[in-house]
């Protein structure tokens, strides 16, 4: 089903009382009441340009550099011209007059980028800064996570499994109980089971969510006594000194190497139960990386999950390079080695990432937005799920880099030809 570009949601999409609404609905049953929270000002057009605008006067450093020598010059030139006229030499203050209306004109290349950006919030892809832009057309390394930026990002339901003894429903509540305090598309992941309207959830207190590991808190089933439980990858049960037995082990090497995302679930040091979900590849994941590598930048993907996981990536959609089972910090470690060697590096995250290891890149950017999320830290925001808008923004930003060299250069000859005719003349 074709998604929209500012809201980032399907076209047709079933709301229910007391569920948001970003732009119409069309009405089936009984009365419809809408309730507006949102000002105008709030407006998803209005916030784009507001936020170009306010964005348009802030000059990267280089500008800010440019802009000083050029208005040196600039005074410089002016002054010499007023005292070539006090000394009778008109011909010589024209001509310093127009070198400094070349510098004057070689300076409003930053309104040209700022236009430039403009452009690009039209077309979804918004640029806080100019040193972001500048930066993502120098960029070698483009990390990615994996899960809703080359995946699909939506995971269904596909296996059960139990340990002997265990008793399914309990597993069932279990897992539902502690994913339901968790946004992370595997706790939606889980509501796909045939049985999760059905089961009974329980409340939960001091509840732990580790990235890239699982979740973690105290069940408290009604008439029963309290009990510590976690539901997370194989690594996370671990830390817990939770057993787990070798029929379980195969199973979940079995899951693993046919691609799908294994949970495990445990307590009173037992993993108890495991339940599997399958997460598809993106159809344009391959054009993706067949473009990045026509522009020299090398895909890189980092990723909390397992090696299988990424078999297709690397031999079906060409991905050369992959960093598998690493958490945030250990991810933050991999960009920072690149960076030390010298690499510029970016970092493509989904839009329930969290920015931290984002903006640790030399420039950070957020795929997937809608009209509800752009109070992102990262500096570049993607509405909408295109991955072709990721090299678009790659191209376009050398394209204006490339121009505004070119604008640069012609006009400090420009200057400089102009110069030495009035030096000549003088």
């Amino acid at each position: 089903v074709k998604k929209t570009l500012l809201t980032g949601e399907k076209t047709i999409l079933l709301r229910q009382k007391n569920d948001r609404v970003t732009g119409g609905t069309l009405n089936r049953d009984e009365v419809l009441v809408i309730r507006i929270e949102k000002k105008p000002a709030d407006h998803i057009v209005r916030r784009i340009i507001t936020d170009v605008t306010a964005s348009a006067g802030k000059e990267s450093r280089a500008e800010r550099q440019a802009r000083f020598v050029f208005r040196l010059l600039g005074s410089a030139l002016l002054l010499s011209a007023v005292l070539m006229v006090l000394l009778g030499r008109a011909g010589s203050a024209l001509a310093l007059v127009t070198v400094a209306g070349f510098l004057g004109w070689i300076s409003l290349v930053p309104k040209f980028v700022a236009s430039a950006r403009g452009v690009m919030a039209l077309s979804g892809i918004l640029v806080k800064t100019r040193d972001a832009l500048e930066i993502t057309g120098r960029i070698k390394n483009l990390f990615f996570d994996k899960t809703g930026i080359l995946t699909q990002g939506k995971f269904d339901f596909s296996f059960l499994f139990l340990e002997y003894g265990s008793n399914q429903g309990t597993v069932l509540s279990t897992i539902f109980s502690l994913e339901r305090a968790s946004n992370h598309p595997i706790a939606e992941g889980v509501k796909s089971h045939p049985w999760y309207s059905e089961v009974e959830r329980h409340a939960v207190k001091n509840v732990e969510i580790h990235p890239g590991l699982g979740i973690c808190g105290i069940i408290l089933e009604k008439g029963k006594k309290e009990r510590f439980a976690a539901v997370g990858n194989l690594r996370f049960l671990k830390r817990f000194q939770m057993q787990v037995s070798r029929g379980m082990r195969e199973k979940v090497e079995q899951l693993e190497a046919v691609g799908e995302t294994v949970v495990l679930c445990g307590w009173e040091g037992q993993v108890r139960g495991l339940m599997s979900l399958a997460d598809a590849l993106r159809p344009d994941t391959k054009p993706l990386f067949a473009a990045l590598g026509h522009l020299s930048v090398k895909p890189v993907m980092i990723t909390a999950d397992h090696d299988q996981m990424i078999s297709q990536l690397s031999y079906a959609h060409g991905l050369k390079e992959a960093y598998t089972r690493c958490l945030p910090d250990e991810k933050a470690k991999k960009i920072r080695n690149r960076q030390e060697k010298g690499e510029l590096c970016g970092m493509v995250v989904c839009k329930t990432d969290d920015d931290d290891v984002a903006l640790k890149a030399d420039v950070g950017m957020v795929i997937g937005l809608g009209t509800q999320s752009l109070e992102r830290a990262c500096p570049i925001l993607i509405l909408g799920e295109a991955l072709a808008n990721i090299s678009r923004l790659v191209r376009f930003s050398r394209s204006l880099t490339r121009l505004s060299t070119v604008i640069l250069v012609s006009g400090t000859a420009a200057t400089v030809a102009v110069g030495i005719a009035a030096v000549t003349v003088l």
